[in-house]
């Protein structure tokens, strides 16, 4: 199975939502649509793609920088690396200095940074190094308060945390009593947290997408033969395999659509002949599904645009990992960049809170 490492999205039509001013086009010109990591100019960097499709280099120097993710409002966080650790840095958008979110002193590993929607907090992974503590944090920078929830296992990861997008629900990967992956579920308070999994999948779970609206979560179950797209009711913990009606079809790096009516995933295993994966889309009851990529490279790794008509996803179609857009009702795909390089990690700017 593949791990999910390249990601982009070129967020089309946000302009066309502000008020036609020169201003606001030009604030919309600015925001930060797609965050990625790109290899292109030799280190990891951060680079971002604004709304008019203008890529601009926001990290710089010898440095090492991952995991990006975007607040609705276009800012960035990320993880840097630095004497030996790593660290979440913020930029609040492309032309601003990155600041490290936690105190420089703090001596803390920190992972995997997820921007609540509305911008209003930052969840991230933190290990104390000097007695192997983890902990699920939550930095709201509204109220200047950091939350920090001791992980239920001795795992946490290595995918980000994913919000609801009311930023009071937050879902991750935390290892069980038996030390497998599974699906845990947390308040934004830090209550609630419980496990959602393991009924299904004893065997453990590996991604995973919160819906919108918070009630259900998409995951993938780890099975002999195949990988299996599950959805689960959080109320009523009732589980179903939304693919079971499509034969072999495995499933990896599920995501929810921002109307929270449909979900792309990369999928494989429909022809046994051919491992190759490519990206769908399906309903949550298991119909609709759509091959929307349909092309004889690897294409996996996709994110919705904030809109909810389009797809970025990662692919090897040019020999490198490289980034495309697709229209979900259908069209034609086109690169957002064409280099030697790879291309990574990306994410896009999540829709604003409904």
């Amino acid at each position: 199975m593949r791990t999910p490492a390249l990601h982009t999205a070129c967020l089309l039509g946000a302009a066309a939502l502000l008020s036609g001013s020169p201003a606001a086009l030009a604030a919309a010109a600015a925001k930060a649509d797609v965050a990625f990591v790109s290899l292109r100019a030799g280190d990891a960097h951060i680079f971002v793609r604004d709304a008019n499709g203008k890529e601009h280099q926001l990290t710089q120097g010898r440095t090492v920088n991952l995991q990006p993710t975007l607040s609705s409002a276009g800012k960035v966080a990320f993880v840097r690396l630095h004497d030996g650790r790593s660290s979440v840095y913020v930029a609040d958008d492309p032309a601003s200095p990155a600041r490290k979110l936690t105190p420089s002193d703090s001596g803390t590993v920190e992972t995997a940074p997820s921007w609540a929607p509305d911008g209003s907090a930052i969840a991230f992974f933190s290990l104390e190094p000097s007695t192997g503590a983890k902990r699920v944090m939550v930095q709201d920078l509204r109220a200047n308060t950091l939350l920090s929830v001791p992980a239920p296992g001795d795992s946490l990861g290595p995918a980000r945390p994913d919000w609801s997008a009311d930023g009071q629900t937050i879902a991750f990967i935390g290892t069980d009593g038996d030390r497998r992956h599974q699906v845990w579920i947390l308040s934004r308070n830090g209550q609630n947290l419980r496990e959602v999994s393991s009924k299904t999948s004893r065997r453990g779970a590996a991604f995973f997408s919160l819906s919108p609206d918070g009630r259900s979560v998409a995951w993938i179950a780890r099975e002999r033969g195949r990988l299996p797209l599950m959805v689960t009711d959080l109320a009523s913990g009732e589980t179903r395999d939304v693919l079971a009606p499509h034969g072999g079809l495995s499933a990896e790096a599920p995501r929810w659509s921002p109307d929270g009516q449909w979900i792309a995933f990369a999928g494989s295993g429909l022809n046994p002949s051919d491992p190759r994966t490519e990206v769908f889309v399906v309903k949550a009851d298991g119909s609709g599904l759509t091959n929307v990529s349909a092309h004889a490279g690897d294409d996996f790794d996709p994110r919705w645009t904030p809109e909810g008509r389009h797809i970025v996803f990662a692919s090897l179609r040019s020999g490198t990992s490289l980034l495309y857009e697709v229209p979900i009702a259908g069209g034609e795909t086109r690169s957002l960049a064409q280099h030697a390089s790879h291309d990574m990690d990306h994410i896009t700017r999540p829709a604003l809170p409904r």
